[in-house]
């Protein structure tokens, strides 16, 4: 059923995509990756939709963002894509989730940070997406209808997913003692603060996340584990790739492939060959191999150069998207740089 979630989001990409005003977003929003990415700032190209948040931190004094009238573009799309991934959360029985740990002030998962989520902000949960039936339709797309349909086809996907009933299932099962223990893990998420550091290091954001994710996991030992906003995430990062990109790259010359012995579908795979245009974080895409099925979002990258007389290789590390086989035979073959002699061998 999952396959019906990834064709919707397909479907409301190509509601956006063609949108003259998508487009002229999209030409500065490439410019500015192209500066920036070359300065270390790599991780800013996991969310397309939210440069305007993250150019500055990392845009030199002096710096502009875009041209005229690009950063109101982005804002634009930003608090759109925002409202968008929210309405599809509001699909899920039970929100907004009222007294969860995952949804405290220290959690990683209401604010930006450098993991690149779609955040859950208080503000959206305010609005009670959930009394809301329509989706939200987007002043700068040219037809409403269409988006409203598109919409509510991914909506339809997300509540009628695996996913979904395993939230409504999780929620209706929960003891006295369970929901005791998840007032308990809330109160001590409301009450944690990340302690001042006494240096600067210049990796601030990274600690910092790396507490708050600390204590999350703590706090949720006992407690439904996070599959349906996986499942929502991952459907985001589709989405803003296929407006972005319009494809799914497809990795070649894979050597080794390695599934971690755990339910979440979590992967290694290696390809012996050098790209000149690198694996993005959050990229999804696919393989030339018979496996692993189905196509990847990937949350980790290890390159190594090409020095003779080793072949340079790309490492992805991520999970596999549930019935992911449709996206996986629709990708597009990567062209490598430089493929050593024995690419494709274990």
């Amino acid at each position: 059923m999952t396959a019906q979630l990834w064709r919707a989001v397909d479907h409301l990409a190509a509601v956006w995509r063609p949108s003259a005003y998508v487009q002229e977003y999209l030409a500065g929003a490439r410019g500015q990756l192209a500066v920036h990415s070359g300065m270390g700032a790599d991780h800013i190209a996991a969310q397309p939709f939210y440069l305007v948040v993250y150019l500055p931190t990392v845009m030199a004094d002096g710096q502009t963002a875009g041209p005229p009238g690009w950063r109101d573009k982005g804002v634009q799309l930003a608090n759109g894509y925002t409202a968008m991934v929210e309405w599809l959360r509001s699909r899920l029985g039970r929100y907004p989730f009222p007294g969860t740990p995952q949804l405290a002030p220290a959690s990683p998962w209401t604010t930006f940070t450098v993991s690149m989520r779609v955040p859950w902000l208080a503000d959206r949960r305010g609005w009670q997406l959930q009394n809301q039936a329509q989706p939200p339709t987007m002043p700068f797309l040219p037809d409403r209808s269409a988006q409203a349909e598109a919409g509510a086809n991914l909506a339809a996907a997300v509540a009628s997913s695996p996913a979904a009933a395993e939230v409504e299932h999780r929620w209706h099962a929960l003891t006295a003692e369970d929901k005791r223990q998840m007032e308990t893990a809330s109160a001590a998420m409301q009450q944690a603060r990340y302690p001042e550091p006494d240096d600067v290091r210049g990796d601030e954001d990274f600690r910092q996340l790396a507490w708050s994710e600390y204590i999350l996991d703590e706090a949720l030992r006992s407690l439904p584990e996070r599959a349906a906003d996986r499942m929502i995430q991952q459907a985001a990062a589709l989405f803003s790739q296929l407006v972005t990109f319009s494809q799914i790259r497809k990795l070649a010359h894979i050597g080794y492939v390695d599934q971690l012995d755990c339910p979440d579908r979590w992967y290694t795979v290696r390809s012996d060959s050098y790209l000149f245009e690198p694996i993005r974080i959050f990229e999804i895409i696919g393989f030339d191999h018979p496996y692993p099925h189905g196509v990847m979002l990937v949350e980790g990258t290890t390159e190594k150069l090409p020095i003779e007389p080793r072949p340079g290789s790309v490492t992805v590390r991520g999970r596999i998207l549930a019935d992911s086989e449709e996206l996986a035979a629709s990708a597009a073959p990567i062209q490598p740089v430089y493929v050593g002699p024995d690419a494709g061998q274990p």
